[in-house]
């Protein structure tokens, strides 16, 4: 009887200790849950630069300056394109804004006869919004669009505190992930071999490396084919719209879209409100040629490139960087097809066993 009383007593210390640790883990989660993908984008740019670590670190021999001069070259290869790219973004919308609006309301809305095909359609366009004094609506319109993108701007100035908060976070994560990541593998016990534990990094590490090259590689590739149809319609600035477009096309769903459409839009409108048909063209043109070519890249050429990189297949990719979106925001981008290409791999290596 006594050894059967101390026998349950141990499994009820044991016990409750399962659910002391189950209730901690729970908390633990709970604590850092609103950072985790600011953690897992961390591991991400820890895992992408850290040969850049290695090197330096071998030429120094000093871990904590190595990770410091490389979480700060990160933290420029954010901050620089970033900040370019809202200050020229901000620059240029406020500038084509002012424009349409100026041309919308300079506009005689009683047209005189014409002959051209343009100019008839423009006429019954305009008579109509003059005869059911649509003008002052369209009007309305353009500046409640104005209080939209203040209001925008508003909120994203509100959400500034906990963005840093976030990015602090963030740089202090590969801070220290750099300083102690491979004493943090040691310490996390894996069911698999060393063999399949390494098998299974340098996987990850050639599945990161090659979405973030095709990634990059696409990116750059909008933004010259953005590029080149502003240029051939004449578009101000070409060039830099293609840099902007280049950058937005690193970011999910919006993309280099957030340049081509707008622009397209205002030659369209402009075209329309100024009766020229060279104008309107030039924006139909620049509407069919970007939403054709751009969306072709990114829809077919991406994911063949980054499968032909990571090796994985076309169709998982692009599942993996729009599941990983819908998930994990932006850092999806690359989080979906590695995680996915976890599994298939570790799948893979139980089947060959």
């Amino acid at each position: 009887m006594v050894k059967k009383s101390t026998f349950d007593q141990k499994e009820y210390k044991k016990f409750l200790f399962y659910v002391m640790f189950i209730i901690l883990l729970i908390a633990s989660y709970l604590i850092i849950k609103d950072w985790l993908i600011t953690i897992l984008n961390a591991m991400i740019l820890v895992m992408i630069f850290y040969p850049a670590y290695e090197y330096l670190d071998k030429k120094i021999k000093k871990k904590a300056i190595s990770s410091l001069v490389i979480t700060i070259g990160i933290i420029l290869l954010i901050a620089l394109p970033t900040g370019f790219m809202i200050n020229s973004l901000v620059k240029e919308t406020s500038g084509v804004y002012n424009s349409l609006k100026d041309k919308f309301e300079g506009v005689d809305f009683r047209q005189k006869d014409c002959d051209t095909l343009l100019c008839k359609i423009n006429k019954q366009v305009d008579n109509a919004i003059y005869e059911y004094n649509l003008k002052d609506s369209i009007v309305n319109a353009f500046e409640a669009i104005g209080k939209t993108i203040s209001q925008i701007s508003f909120d994203f100035i509100i959400g500034i505190p906990s963005k840093i908060i976030g990015f602090l976070i963030m740089i202090l994560m590969i801070f220290y992930l750099f300083l102690d990541g491979k004493r943090v593998l040691e310490f996390i016990e894996i069911p698999l071999t060393k063999v399949q534990q390494n098998k299974v990094i340098k996987h990850i590490r050639d599945t990161i490396y090659g979405v973030v090259y095709g990634q990059v590689i696409i990116a750059i590739l909008q933004g010259v084919v953005g590029a080149i149809g502003l240029m051939l319609v004449g578009f101000h600035n070409p060039v830099l719209f293609g840099v902007i477009m280049a950058i937005l096309a690193l970011l999910p769903i919006v993309g280099a879209s957030f340049v081509w459409v707008p622009a397209s839009l205002y030659l369209i409108i402009t075209g329309i409100l100024t009766s020229n048909t060279w104008i309107l063209g030039k924006g139909i043109f620049l509407l069919l040629y970007s939403g054709i070519i751009i969306n072709a890249i990114e829809l077919f050429v991406k994911p063949k490139l980054i499968g032909q990189k990571a090796g994985l297949h076309p169709l998982i990719v692009l599942v993996g960087i729009l599941g990983g979106i819908k998930l994990f925001g932006f850092g999806g981008l690359i989080l979906g097809p590695v995680i996915l290409s976890i599994v298939i791999k570790i799948l893979e290596m139980y089947k060959a066993k």
